[in-house]
């Protein structure tokens, strides 16, 4: 035999080996497709029956014990539901009696209502609790010395006739502009005494210093 024939020949082989692989390969994988179809069957077919097989809720219980015993009417957290048959004549189904039930949205604004409402009481109560301010506090002493006026921060506040609690202001308050003004003129003077102050007790420590000196300088000479 030629070296080309048995290069042939080899190929041939190799050709043919191929192909079983490949058929080998694909019968693997359609067997491989049928087992896990037959696995999702199986735990498709478990998961309904363990969903069958769950437990009825308080108001299907109630509702099934009626229907066995053929009742008109049952009573499930305090609402009244009566027997009345289905549109195919053959069905019972039992029906709310009384008002509906209000909705999800209506009982959270309800809710929030009851929340917001005790919240402001809340603060309310906690505002009067709170310690009066320095103007309440000279009206109060006023008042319990029954004093027919008194004067607080330069205003006049005089008793108004006829009551006992009301005081009212004598004279026009100070515009705010009037009043920054004097505040600022006020501040610029007590900065300058306290400057003033600070300057003088410095000089006076540098001088005292330089006294000092001076007379230790003289007693070594």
């Amino acid at each position: 035999m030629s070296a080309q024939a048995n290069f042939r020949m080899k190929l041939m082989m190799a050709m043919k080996k191929s192909v079983k692989s490949r058929n080998i390969s694909r019968k693997s994988k359609k067997s491989r497709k049928a087992s896990r179809k037959a696995s999702r069957k199986k735990s498709r077919k478990s998961g309904r029956k363990a969903v069958r097989k769950k437990a009825l809720n308080a108001f299907m219980v109630a509702k099934e014990k009626a229907r066995k015993g053929n009742k008109e009417s049952f009573m499930y957290k305090s609402t009244k539901y009566v027997k009345s048959l289905a549109i195919n004549g053959h069905l019972v189904v039992y029906k709310r009696v009384g008002p509906k039930k209000v909705s999800r949205k209506k009982s959270r604004k309800v809710s929030r209502k009851k929340s917001r409402k005790a919240s402001r009481k809340k603060s309310r109560k906690a505002s009067r609790k709170r310690g009066l301010n320095s103007y309440m506090k000279a009206k109060e002493k006023a008042r319990k010395g029954n004093k027919k006026s008194f004067i607080y921060k330069g205003t006049k506040y005089v008793k108004k006739a006829g009551s006992s609690v009301i005081y009212k202001r004598v004279g026009r308050k100070a515009s705010r502009k009037k009043s920054r003004k004097a505040s600022r003129k006020k501040s610029r003077k007590a900065s300058r005494k306290k400057s003033r102050k600070a300057s003088r007790k410095k000089s006076r420590k540098a001088s005292r210093k330089k006294s000092r000196k001076a007379s230790r300088k003289k007693s070594r000479k």
